[in-house]
């Protein structure tokens, strides 16, 4: 693993145990959720806390800032006012603990997405708060595409704010999986990955890129199969706007153009793939921390020290275009950043 310092690992998790006792506290559904959270957050002290380890753990790999991120699936409820308290006190939460450390966190908030208005006012609050980057959408929302109607003025606010919406797949229920869990442990093994290129693609292929030019995306683990299939998008999909009309270009300029895609593969030939097929500029580094450990990432820096890319692009793909994309315009955080480095 070659040395660079002052990585941005823009895909990492914590799963804040204040959260989890929120929930319960809200009772019904939501305690039942909490108990699930408790579960799922329970196989490494990681995905709960220990955030002092977790910055020891950043410094010996150089990695100067994680952005963390609770997938959406332990906030989305079919009741707008249920989703609108979750989303609110999951990204306090977040906020709180970026807060501790300053510099070193930031995160990508929950929105209430069954209610536009809500959202809306969400994104506004939280962006007030400079550890805030961006927002993160799951890969369906209780069953409905990312194409769904309802979510369309949402598009058009996290556009106006020029920030990123990082994708991330979740628990069933899947779009593309058959009903009921899943067996063999196919779930993040390969639904996961697909469920990446069907949210996207559906983003695309109804028009919301074309439409909301200005949508910086973030398509997590290389965009799961779609560097193996872009020839087939281009060639055999039927993409059209909300009018009816044909999309302006063909689907894969949107995919070369409009996204970026972080590094969480541990495969080589997997990260030369989407290396070859999306180019160097738009790759960034994400890790997947906790569910990679401490010696997947340095695989990961491995497969990216395996693209024999030259210094100008390594450091892009390492820190430079997330802070791009993250910090447009100087925030207090990044000043706090700067200023003690």
């Amino acid at each position: 693993m070659l040395t660079h310092l002052n990585m941005l690992d823009i895909h990492a998790h914590l799963y804040p145990p204040a959260y989890g006792a929120a929930l319960a506290r809200m009772g019904g559904d939501s305690a039942r959720l909490a108990t699930g959270l408790e579960r799922a957050g329970a196989r490494s002290p990681h995905f709960r806390g220990a955030m002092a380890e977790r910055v020891d753990m950043l410094d010996r790999l150089g990695i100067q800032q994680q952005v963390l991120s609770l997938p959406a699936q332990w906030v989305l409820s079919e009741d707008p006012a249920v989703c609108i308290q979750r989303a609110r006190v999951a990204n306090d939460v977040l906020a709180e603990e970026c807060q501790r450390s300053p510099g070193r966190f930031a995160f990508f908030a929950n929105l209430p997405l069954v209610d536009p208005d809500a959202a809306a006012r969400e994104v506004e609050r939280c962006l007030a708060d400079a550890e805030c980057v961006g927002v993160v959408f799951p890969t369906h929302v209780l069953g409905q595409p990312l194409d769904w109607d309802l979510l369309r003025p949402i598009y058009a606010e996290i556009e106006r704010h020029e920030v990123p919406l990082f994708l991330h797949p979740g628990p069933p229920p899947y779009s593309i999986a058959p009903p009921g869990q899943p067996e063999f442990g196919l779930g993040s093994a390969l639904y996961f990955p697909t469920e990446d290129a069907d949210a996207l693609l559906r983003l695309v292929l109804s028009g919301t890129l074309a439409l909301h030019p200005r949508l910086r995306v973030i398509c997590p683990h290389l965009g799961g199969v779609i560097p193996f299939i872009l020839w087939r998008i281009d060639e055999q999909c039927e993409g059209r706007m909300p009018d009816g009309n044909p999309l302006p270009l063909p689907p894969s300029q949107y995919l070369l153009h409009n996204v970026l895609y972080d590094t969480v593969t541990r495969h080589p030939p997997a990260m030369r793939c989407a290396h070859d097929t999306f180019g160097p500029e738009r790759l960034l580094f994400g890790t997947d921390f906790p569910f990679v450990d401490e010696q997947g990432i340095r695989e990961i820096l491995d497969a990216v020290d395996g693209l024999a890319l030259d210094a100008s692009q390594r450091q892009a793909l390492l820190d430079g275009r997330a802070r791009q994309w993250l910090y447009p315009t100087p925030r207090s955080s990044e000043r706090e950043r700067t200023s003690s480095s």
